[in-house]
């Protein structure tokens, strides 16, 4: 079976200093295990603390072979800072996930930005590996290490700022 996801997001806010406005479209095609993603973002009026505008269209291609993830993605982003200038640049992302044995999954991801941006995020690689622990449906523990972009991240209509990052993180999750 084929599986086809359409998905449109919009909000506009005026408020007393300026209208600001996020409107996303999201496309997923998705077969046995394997996706292609393509995502549209539009953002105007300061809602990014660094830039007055921002367009970012991305694509995203997902595989899964034999318990083995594997995730390519690309992001052109153009924004224009409150100063009218213009900065545009791409990100890539490589991401795999393999079991190590029933319960451990090993993973790592490395991304490249075309040039650096200090507005978002001082540097133009990052990357980072872990290993997830899932002793029951209800327990998982994550532990990963390396270095996070920051900036800003949107979906559904959302966004929030996030700090870079830098170090070690240990992540424990419990269902209840």
């Amino acid at each position: 079976d084929i599986i086809f996801t359409l998905s449109h997001s919009q909000i506009n806010n005026r408020d007393t200093s300026n209208a600001k406005s996020i409107v996303e479209y999201y496309f997923k095609s998705e077969y046995a295990g394997h996706y292609l993603g393509l995502k549209a973002l539009s953002l105007d009026g300061a809602v990014d603390p660094h830039f007055n505008t921002r367009q970012e269209i991305g694509v995203e291609l997902h595989s899964s072979l034999k318990d083995i993830e594997a995730t390519m993605s690309a992001t052109k982003v153009t924004a224009t800072s409150f100063i009218d200038s213009i900065r545009s640049y791409l990100d890539t992302k490589v991401s795999i996930q393999f079991p190590v044995r029933e319960l451990f999954r090993v993973y790592g991801d490395y991304t490249r930005r075309s040039k650096e941006v200090k507005e978002e995020s001082p540097g133009i690689e990052w990357y980072g590996m872990g290993v997830k622990y899932e002793p029951s449906s209800q327990v998982f523990i994550d532990l990963w290490g390396g270095k996070e972009k920051g900036g800003l991240i949107c979906s559904g209509g959302v966004c929030r700022w996030v700090a870079p990052f830098d170090g070690i993180k240990l992540k424990l999750t419990i269902s209840l």
